[in-house]
This record gives C-alpha cells, structure tokens and sequence, in this order.
C-alpha cells in the first residue's frame, strides 16, 4: 500500500479513487489479516499523522479512504470483489443506505472500517 499525496483541502471518495488509476492502482484492498495488517502498518509509517497541517482540522486528515464503496445494497472493492459484512466493521457501521463508501479513522478506531458519504468528506487516501 501506498499512502497518497496529502492535499489541502483532500479528496472526497471519487477523487481519492482517480488519484491512485493516475499511478496505474486502485485505493487500497482489504482481503485478509495480512492485508489489515499492512493498511495499520502504512498508516503508522506513512507519516500521515505527523504531517497534518498546523491550522487545519485535524479529523480531516486522520480518515483514509480504502476502495469499499456499497452500490444497489452490496459493498465491493473497486475490484467488484464483494466485501464480507462482517469485515473489519466498526460497531454501529455498515447501515448506510444508498451509495456510501469506505474509510478508516485513524485517531478513533484505526483497524476497523467505517461507512461515509462518497462526496461528504474530504481526507486522504491508500493507494494499493
């Protein structure tokens, strides 16, 4: 995994995906323990937490989008691979309706995904 650049303001959903096709990849896949593992090491060592701007708010930057985006009720990676609903879920998430997409919170619970507006937020982003 590749962190992304960190702009100001960030990226919504949409955005953070065509940052990572520009580099020939998608925003990060999570299939398995070893790819969890990887996702909390990059963020740890990316330097994500140390390089948040001064005079920003700061809970911009501590969410990562990862590729999960739930269309037509199933949650997929940009792969088409389906997401298991039971997959590294904080409590409480996963219920979005609609379109929603996936993201990490870093300051908050860094190993489980959260649901998110697609265009909602603006943050950082893994590339695979």
């Amino acid at each position: 995994m590749k962190q992304g650049t960190l702009p100001s303001p960030g990226f919504n959903y949409n955005e953070a995906q065509l940052e990572c096709e520009k580099i020939g990849s998608g925003l990060a896949v999570i299939q398995n323990q070893s790819d969890h593992n990887s996702l909390i090491n990059t963020v740890y060592t990316s330097g994500i937490l140390l390089n948040i701007p001064p005079s920003s708010n700061a809970y911009l930057y501590t969410r990562v989008w990862i590729s999960g985006k739930k269309t037509d009720g199933q949650w997929r990676w940009y792969t088409g691979e389906p997401i298991p609903s039971t997959w590294f879920w904080a409590p409480g998430e996963n219920d979005s309706v609609g379109t929603a997409c996936a993201r990490v919170v870093i300051d908050v619970n860094p190993f489980e995904i959260r649901d998110s507006s697609c265009l909602g937020d603006f943050i950082t982003l893994l590339c695979e």
